[in-house]
This record gives C-alpha cells, sequence and structure tokens, in this order.
C-alpha cells in the first residue's frame, strides 16, 4: 500500500513541472515581444499616414487631455479665431521610459466636407524638444519660438520648449486657432504628443511640421497619445 501512494505521487510532479516549464516559456515569449516593440518603437509614418492620427478611436499609448474640452468634444471659441486665439491648455501621462523629449503637434486633416478648405491639411501648432520632465502646458503660450515652462520634479525651477512654425505661411510660431470656412463644415482637430528617445536640436526659425517630422524618422517614436477637438463655423466669412 505504501510502494503504490508514492507512485502515484509521480504524475502529479510531472503535471507541475510541465506547467512551469509552460509557463516559463510564455513569459519568456511575451517578454521577449515587448522587448522588441520597445526597441523598434511605433513606425511614424504608420500613425501619421492613416493610423492613430485618423482614428477617432485609437487614443495611443500615452494620455493626452485638456481641461478645456473632452475628447470628440467642440473647441471653445476662445481658443479660436472667432475668441482670443490663446492655446488651449494641455497635460499629458503615460511618458514611457528612456524618452529623451516630447513633440506636440496641433493639424486639421480631416473633414465632414469634400470640399478643401484652406485649414485642411494646416499645421496648428507644432512644439517639439519639451523635457519628459514636463507634463503640462498652461493656455495662451503666445507666439515666441521659444517659451518657459515649469517642470513637475523642480518647483519654482523651468526649462525652455521650443515652437516651431505653423502653416500660415507668415512665418509665426506657435499656436492659431481653428478658422475653417462656413463651406466646410465641422472640422476634426488632432492634439497629438509623442515622446521620442532623444531630442531634435532645430532651428525654430525653420521647423515646419514637415521638418519636424522629418527629424523624428532618426529617433524611436516610444508612446504617443492623441486629443481631438472639432469646430464649425456657421456665419459666413
Amino acid at each position: 500500500g505504501g510502494r503504490r501512494g508514492r507512485w502515484c505521487v509521480w504524475p502529479i510532479i510531472a503535471v507541475l513541472l510541465i506547467s512551469i516549464i509552460a509557463y516559463g516559456t510564455v513569459k519568456f515569449a511575451t517578454g521577449h515581444m515587448e522587448g522588441h516593440t520597445r526597441a523598434r518603437g511605433h513606425d511614424l509614418d504608420a500613425l501619421i499616414g492613416g493610423g492613430a492620427l485618423h482614428d477617432y478611436n485609437d487614443r495611443g499609448t500615452m494620455s493626452l487631455v485638456s481641461t478645456a474640452f473632452n475628447h470628440g468634444e467642440p473647441i471653445p471659441s476662445r481658443y479660436t479665431a472667432d475668441g482670443n486665439d490663446w492655446s488651449p491648455p494641455l497635460s499629458w501621462s503615460g511618458v514611457p521610459a528612456g524618452t529623451g523629449s516630447l513633440v506636440l503637434f496641433c493639424d486639421d486633416h480631416v473633414s465632414s466636407s469634400p470640399i478643401r478648405s484652406h485649414g485642411d491639411g494646416f499645421s496648428h501648432w507644432v512644439i517639439y524638444d519639451v523635457p519628459p520632465s514636463v507634463s503640462r502646458i498652461e493656455e495662451h503660450m503666445g507666439h515666441t519660438a521659444r517659451v518657459s515652462v515649469y517642470q513637475d520634479d523642480a518647483p519654482g525651477s523651468d526649462v525652455t520648449i521650443y515652437q516651431g512654425l505653423n502653416s500660415w505661411g507668415d512665418g509665426s510660431h506657435g499656436y492659431k486657432g481653428p478658422d475653417p470656412s462656413k463651406r466646410t463644415g465641422l472640422h476634426y482637430y488632432v492634439f497629438a504628443v509623442f515622446a521620442l528617445d532623444g531630442t531634435l536640436g532645430l532651428d525654430p526659425e525653420e521647423a515646419t511640421r514637415e521638418v519636424v517630422r522629418k527629424a523624428m524618422k532618426s529617433k524611436k517614436v516610444l508612446g504617443y497619445g492623441t486629443l481631438i477637438g472639432t469646430y464649425q463655423r456657421f456665419y459666413d466669412d
């Protein structure tokens, strides 16, 4: 009876060993894949060319929010050409480890109307070389190329971030709010933040959206987040 009892234990031990080996194999494979994704980064061309920046439901791997409006809601008029034309407040979280700088864009590249307006495809805002110690920007940042902002981990101290050129073609830096034609209906303005593994070091006098995007391709995009606001003009312009 004792010998038979001892032999009955071996199948149980064998099952446990197989389970442990299988679990370890899955964990190794999962970790390897996650590590490969982190090493490779996100495909910037895919995100911009038809991915997250064109997908209402893809909010990204980071959180980007505003106290002025929620995702999918109208942008208040004070942040448009019909009001003060101030830049809205933004904040973000979930910045990946290893981030060297952040880049922010605001683009009007989606419209519910087939008529192309002067704002379709326009760059309304370009910000780059934002240190990862910064997690928010206040409203009304102005139109200077260099802006001082507070760091989260060093109260009382500030750092410089850079505003590139918008698409108005007048050499202006910083934010230009929605200014659509009545004929083009509802517009969707995509705010996006990207976490890069380094800084860009660009001259703000040359830093258009296209120049910044080209420079980003030499870096790894470690994470991103999006926020969409809408705006429609109902009177004749």
